[in-house]
C-alpha cells in the first residue's frame, strides 16, 4: 500500500486537469456561450482511463480522486453538467464495451448529486451495446420495473419468478433474442455496482440468470467462444478482476449449459480447451471467482472433458472418489468396493455428481439415460446406493475444532448422492415396467424419511435437506400410486417447515398430474398399517395359541392386546417372550406407526373445521367412515348431509348399516334421535357451530353430555368466535386478543404446535417485533398475529412478549393480499381466533397462580385484570361446560356456575374460581388463594366429552378441592387461611 502523498500525487494531474477544463467552460459560459463541453468531457476520460499506481489497489485513492472530481462537478452550473450528459451520450453510440465502460463511470461522477433520472441515463448508456431497438425497448422496461420494485421494497434480493418482469420478458424472446440478451448481459456483468446496485442486481442475478437456466440454442463454435471468454475475457469496469488465473463466472455460466447442450460430436471441438481447464483446475493453476459455482463448476467441467475425449477417460474412478470421511463415504468404500473397481461403472458415477440442484435438466437425465443403456448393472448399482445411505446412521467427529461436529453426508458426498437419486429414478421405471417404479418410489421415500428427519445438530435443522429435497421432487415425477403415498407418509413425518413447504409443492404437482387436489390425495393415501376392519392386526407367536394384536379401541386409542385360545391374558410368559422377540418388537415399532398415524388423522380432520370442504357420500364412507384407522374418529364427529353444497342441512352422528356391509347404508342420528339416511346423490360436510343456530348447537351439547359421548376434539362444545362491531370498525384487523403479556417460550411452542410459524422474538435487530403466520390447509388463506418483545434473557431470547393485531390475507396469484374480515369465511375466521385465543389463555402471565409472589410488581394490574377480569370466547364456552357438568357431580349443591366464576361452599369460606384463568379468591374480602395444582381423586371421574387445553379440569379440580376445605392438608394452601 502506498502513502497519501503518493496517492495524491499520482491522480493530481488529472484531477487539475478537470479542475481546469470545468474552470473554462465555466468563464465561457459566463461569456454567454455554452462552455467547452468537450474539454470537460476528455479531462474526465483521462482521469478514468489513469491507472493505479504502481503497487497501489483501485480502492485506495482512487476514491477520494473519485469523490474530488464528483465535488467539482457538483460546484458547476446546472446547463453545464446537462452539457456534458449530452455530449456523453452523443459519443456512445459507435462506443463497443470497454468504451462504454468509460462513459457509464464518467457519466455516474457527472450525475452522481442532482440528476432524478441517473438510473435511466446509466441504463441507456449500456443499452447502446443492444440491437436492435425493439429489444432494447423490452428490455429497458423490464430491468427499470425490477430495479424499482427492489428499491421501493428496501429489498437485497431483487424480485424472482412471476414476480419479476425480467423473468417473464425472458419467456416471451426466441432463442436468437435470448442469446443476444445474453452477449449483452456477459459484456457488462459486474459494471454499475456502486452507480445502481438495484440495475446491476436485476441485470445480472435476474435477466442474466434466467437466461442461464434456458436451452439457449449455442452452436458449437458459440460455445467454443463462451469458453475460451470465460478464461480469457474480461467485465466492464472491473480490470482487477480478470487474471490468467481466474475463470470469470459470468461467461461460465452461460458457457457450461452451452456445452452440455451439444451433442457428443459437436463437443469434441470443445475438447482441447476443456483439457487445458480441466489439467489447469486440478493443478490449482487456476479458479473459479465465484464459490458457489467453484463447487460445482470443476465437476462439470470434468464431465464435459469425458464426453468430449471418451479415449482420455480413465479406466477406473479417479483417485479420492467419494473419499470424504463421513458416514455414509466411509461405509461406502466397505460395502461398494466391487462397483468402485469396476471400469464400466465409472462413467455414470462420475455423471452422478455432476447434477447441480435438487432437480435435474431435461439434459441432465438424457445423457443420465445414455450412460444407463451403457452399463446393464445401472439399477442394482444405484439402488444399492441409495439404500446404504438410508442405512447410514448419523456420526460425529470429536476431532474438527475440538468441537462436536456431525456428520452424515459431507457436501461432496451429498452432491454424489443427489445426482444417484434423479439417475435411479430416470433408469428405474423402464427397469422393471410399472414394479420398478414402485420399487423406486418406496425407496426414494424411505431416503426422503431419513434425510428430511428434523435435527438441530445439523445447520440447516434436516439430517440432509438437499437430498431429501431431492427425492421428493424425484418422487413427483414418478407416474405411480404408490409415488402418491410415499409423498403422504413423508409429508407426515416433516417437521422442518421449509421442508413441509417442498413436500407440499410436490404434493401439488403430483395431484394435479393424477387430477385430484393435494387433500384428496392426503386422505386418499392414509395408511391401515395391516389394521383389518374389525381394528385388529394379529401376529400368532409361536405354537402354543398365543396371539399378540394391536386392537384399535372406539375412542381411537391404539394398544397391544396379549391372547391365548381366544382369551385375553395379562402377560405372556418368558419362554414366549424370549422365543418371539423379534416378532413382539416388530409389532411394537407398528403400533408406533399406528399411534402416529391416528394422532395424524384426528389433527388433519380438525383441521378442515377451518374449510367449507364437502364430500360426496361414496368418498364420505369409503376414506372415513369404513377406514379402519380413520373410522374410530370419523364415527365419533358430527356431520351434516344435504342434496346440494348451498344446503339445507341436517346434522348427526354417523349409525353404521344393519349387517356387515359398510359401503352402502350409513344413516345420520340426530340430537333428538331421529335418522337421516345419507342416499349415493347426498352431500357431506363436517358440523362447526358457527354455521349452526344456537338450538342446534345446544342440542347437540346436552346428547352427548347425557349419552355420555367423547369426541375425538372439541366439536359440539367447541367456542364460536364471530365478527364483534369492534372489528367491524377496524375493517381488516382485530385487536380482540391486543394487549396480553405472554410467557415468549411457550407462546412460540403453541404456536409450532398449531402449525403457526415465523414467530422469533429476542434483541437482535429485527426481533423487537414478528409474528407468527398460519397458512390453512386446502384454502388460499392465512393468519397472521402480531407480537412484540417486552423483556429478554440472558441470553437475548425474549422473555415476555405482548400481543397486537391479527389480520387475515387471501393469496392472489403468488402474492398474499389483506382481506376485510367481513370477506373470511365464517368458519376459517372462528378457527384462527380460536388458535390465538389458545396461546393467549395458557401463555398469558395471568394464568399464572404464583406471578405475584415473585416480589415484583411487574405488570401486575394486568395480572388481576387477566385473572379476574372479563371472560374471552373459550371461557364462555367452558362456563357453558360446566353449568352442564358439575350438577352431575356429588358436590352439585356446593358448586354455582355465575358470569364469570364458579362459586363454591366449602366447610370453612366460600370460593370464587375465575372461568378464565383458574384463579381463586376468598369471600367476602375478595383475598387470592394461591393453589398451584389441585389433584382430586372424584374431579378425575367427572366424564369430559372432549379433549381440552386443562383449565377446565383444572377448575374441576379446585372445586373439588375447595368443597372439601377443612380437608386439606397442604400447608402452602393453609396458611393462607386467616386464622380461626
Amino acid at each position: 500500500m502506498l502513502e497519501d502523498e503518493e496517492h495524491v500525487a499520482h491522480y493530481a494531474e488529472p484531477l487539475a486537469a478537470i479542475e481546469a477544463a470545468v474552470a473554462a467552460a465555466v468563464a465561457a459560459g459566463e461569456a454567454g456561450e455554452l462552455g467547452e463541453v468537450s474539454g470537460v468531457l476528455d479531462a474526465l476520460l483521462r482521469w478514468e482511463a489513469a491507472g493505479p499506481p504502481p503497487g497501489g489497489a483501485w480502492t485506495y485513492g482512487r476514491s477520494r480522486a473519485r469523490r474530488q472530481a464528483e465535488i467539482m462537478l457538483a460546484a458547476a452550473p446546472l446547463t453545464l453538467r446537462e452539457a456534458v450528459i449530452r455530449e456523453v451520450r452523443a459519443r456512445a453510440v459507435d462506443q463497443d464495451r470497454d468504451g462504454i465502460g468509460r462513459l457509464t463511470t464518467v457519466l455516474a461522477v457527472v450525475a452522481s448529486q442532482w440528476c432524478p433520472g441517473r438510473r435511466e441515463l446509466l441504463l441507456d448508456l449500456q443499452l447502446n451495446l443492444l440491437h436492435p431497438e425493439p429489444l432494447r425497448s423490452r428490455v429497458r422496461e423490464a430491468l427499470l420495473t425490477d430495479a424499482a420494485t427492489m428499491a421501493a421494497s428496501g429489498a437485497w434480493r431483487p424480485p424472482r419468478g412471476a414476480d419479476s418482469a425480467c423473468a417473464l420478458l425472458v419467456g416471451r424472446l426466441d432463442e436468437g433474442e435470448r442469446r443476444t440478451v445474453a452477449r449483452w448481459v456477459m459484456a457488462l456483468r459486474g459494471s454499475l455496482w456502486s452507480e445502481s446496485r438495484e440495475l446491476s442486481r436485476c441485470r445480472d442475478d435476474v435477466l442474466g440468470g434466467t437466461l442461464a437456466k434456458r436451452r439457449l440454442g449455442w452452436s458449437a463454435e458459440e460455445a467454443l467462444g463462451l469458453l475460451r471468454s470465460a478464461r480469457h475475457g474480461h467485465a466492464v469496469g472491473h480490470p482487477e478482476e480478470r487474471s490468467a488465473e481466474a475463470l470469470n463466472p459470468g461467461e461460465l455460466r452461460f458457457a457450461l449449459p452451452a456445452a452440455e447442450q451439444l451433442s457428443d460430436a459437436d463437443l469434441r471441438h470443445l475438447a482441447t480447451d476443456l483439457r487445458v481447464i480441466v489439467d489447469d483446475l486440478e493443478a490449482d493453476r487456476l479458479r473459479v471467482n465465484d464459490y458457489a459455482m467453484g463447487k460445482t463448476a470443476p465437476r462439470r467441467l470434468k464431465a464435459l472433458l469425458d464426453r468430449a475425449a471418451p479415449a482420455a477417460v480413465a479406466p477406473a474412478l479417479p483417485e479420492g472418489f467419494l473419499g470424504s470421511q463421513d458416514g455414509f463415504a466411509i461405509q461406502a468404500r466397505a460395502d461398494l468396493a466391487d462397483v468402485l473397481a469396476d471400469p464400466a461403472a465409472a462413467p455414470l458415477l462420475l455423471h452422478c455428481p455432476t447434477l447441480t440442484s435438487v432437480r435435474a435438466t431435461a439434459t441432465w437425465l438424457r445423457r443420465c439415460r445414455e450412460l444407463g443403456r451403457a452399463y446393464p448393472q445401472a439399477v442394482d448399482v444405484l439402488r444399492r446406493v441409495l439404500r446404504l445411505v438410508v442405512a447410514t446412521e448419523v456420526m460425529y467427529d470429536e476431532r474438527e475444532f475440538n468441537e462436536y461436529r456431525y456428520v452424515f453426508l459431507r457436501s461432496e458426498s451429498a452432491a454424489f448422492v443427489r445426482g444417484a437419486v434423479w439417475a435411479y429414478t430416470a433408469l428405474a421405471g423402464s427397469d422393471e415396467g410399472g414394479a420398478g417404479a414402485a420399487g423406486a418410489a418406496e425407496l426414494l421415500g424411505d431416503l426422503a424419511v431419513h434425510c428430511g428427519r428434523k435435527d438441530t445438530r445439523f445447520i440447516t435443522s434436516m439430517v440432509e435437506s438437499t437430498v431429501a429435497n431431492a427425492a421428493v421432487a424425484a418422487l413427483s415425477t414418478l407416474d405411480s400410486p404408490g409415488a402418491l403415498d410415499q409423498l403422504r407418509r413423508v409429508q407426515g413425518m416433516a417437521r422442518h417447515r421449509t421442508f413441509q413447504k417442498f413436500v407440499a409443492s410436490a404434493l401439488d404437482a403430483a395431484a394435479l398430474r393424477s387430477g385430484l387436489t393435494r387433500e384428496q390425495v392426503i386422505e386418499r393415501g392414509v395408511p391401515d398399517h395391516g389394521v383389518d376392519a374389525t381394528g385388529r392386526f394379529e401376529v400368532r407367536l409361536g405354537e402354543e395359541g398365543f396371539i399378540a394384536a394391536i386392537v384399535v379401541g372406539g375412542e381411537g386409542a391404539a394398544a397391544i392386546e396379549y391372547a391365548r385360545d381366544g382369551k385375553v391374558v395379562r402377560s405372556l410368559p418368558a419362554a414366549v417372550r424370549d422365543a418371539c422377540a423379534d416378532d413382539i418388537k416388530a409389532l411394537k415399532a407398528r403400533l408406533k406407526e399406528v399411534q402416529a398415524t391416528l394422532r395424524t388423522e384426528r389433527d388433519r380432520i380438525e383441521a378442515i373445521l377451518a374449510t367449507d370442504r364437502t364430500w360426496t357420500a361414496g368418498e364420505w364412507v369409503t376414506y372415513y367412515l369404513a377406514h379402519p384407522l380413520v373410522a374410530p374418529i370419523a364415527r365419533r364427529l358430527i356431520w351434516e348431509v344435504g342434496t346440494d353444497p348451498d344446503g339445507p342441512w341436517t346434522s348427526g352422528l354417523p349409525q353404521a348399516p344393519d349387517g356387515g356391509d359398510l359401503t352402502t347404508g350409513w344413516r345420520l342420528r340426530s340430537a333428538d334421535g331421529t335418522t337421516t339416511d345419507v342416499s349415493a346423490n347426498a352431500v357431506i360436510r363436517l358440523w362447526h357451530p358457527v354455521r349452526a343456530d344456537l338450538g342446534d348447537t345446544t342440542a347437540w351439547r346436552a346428547a352427548l353430555t347425557d349419552a355420555p359421548f367423547r369426541q375425538p376434539f372439541k366439536q359440539a362444545f367447541r367456542e364460536r368466535y364471530l365478527l364483534t362491531p369492534a372489528e367491524e370498525a377496524t375493517v381488516s384487523y382485530s385487536n380482540r386478543f391486543a394487549g396480553h403479556i405472554l410467557r415468549y417460550g411457550r407462546t412460540k411452542a403453541l404456536t409450532v404446535a398449531r402449525g403457526w410459524s415465523g414467530l422469533n422474538l429476542g434483541a437482535w435487530s429485527s426481533g423487537a417485533s414478528g409474528e407468527a403466520i398460519h397458512e390453512f390447509p386446502g384454502t388460499e388463506w392465512r393468519a397472521r398475529f402480531f407480537l412484540e418483545t417486552v423483556t429478554v434473557t440472558d441470553l437475548a431470547v425474549a422473555e415476555l412478549c405482548s400481543t397486537d393485531q391479527v389480520r387475515f390475507e387471501r393469496k392472489e396469484g403468488r402474492t398474499w393480499q389483506l382481506a376485510d374480515l367481513v370477506d373470511v369465511p365464517a368458519g376459517l375466521l372462528s378457527e384462527g381466533l380460536r388458535d390465538v385465543d389458545l396461546f393467549v389463555a395458557v401463555a398469558s402471565i395471568g394464568a399464572d397462580p404464583n406471578w405475584t409472589d415473585r416480589g415484583e410488581a411487574r405488570h401486575a394490574a394486568y395480572w388481576h385484570e387477566y385473572s379476574f377480569g372479563a371472560l374471552p370466547e373459550s371461557a364462555v364456552a367452558r362456563r357453558e361446560t360446566l353449568a352442564r357438568l358439575l350438577p352431575r357431580t356429588r358436590i352439585a349443591d356446593r358448586v354455582e356456575v355465575g358470569e364469570r366464576f364458579v362459586r363454591v361452599r366449602g366447610d370453612l369460606r366460600t370460593y370464587k374460581i375465575h372461568l378464565g384463568s383458574g384463579n381463586v379468591l376468598m369471600e367476602p374480602d375478595d383475598t387470592y388463594l394461591c393453589i398451584v395444582s389441585a389433584r382430586s381423586e372424584d374431579a378425575g371421574k367427572v366424564f369430559l366429552p372432549f379433549e381440552e387445553d386443562g383449565v377446565l379440569s383444572l377448575i374441576v379440580s379446585k372445586a373439588f378441592l375447595l368443597a372439601a376445605d377443612a380437608k386439606i392438608t397442604d400447608p402452602t394452601i393453609l396458611r393462607q387461611f386467616p386464622a380461626r
